[in-house]
């Protein structure tokens, strides 16, 4: 099923203007169900050439596996997925570093 993108230029322009910030920054997306914020931030995601990871209600464990996957294939490094982080601190310092 393919879904259209539309009536977001104004969430998106917020989102490329944050991302061209120099200013770390944490942004929290919350709203209605199926309102679109999933798909808003995998679009811009997508236009960006960035990477979305997705917390899910796994293990603390599981979540670093996956992240460690998706991370070691998206920058093209094998150590990621051979040394999977063991902390979210570890995740963050990668990010500061990479990013």
């Amino acid at each position: 099923m393919s879904m259209s993108f539309f009536n977001r230029e104004e969430e998106l322009a917020f989102l490329q203007k944050k991302y061209r910030s120099k200013q770390p920054e944490l942004l929290i997306f919350r709203g209605r169900r199926r309102v679109g914020k999933t798909f808003l931030l995998k679009e811009f995601s997508r236009r960006v050439h960035g990477l979305y990871l997705l917390a899910t209600v796994t293990s603390v464990h599981d979540q670093l596996q996956l992240f460690s996957q998706r991370i070691s294939n998206y920058f093209n490094d094998p150590l990621p997925a051979m040394r999977p982080f063991a902390t979210g601190e570890e995740l963050i310092d990668l990010g500061k570093h990479k990013m």
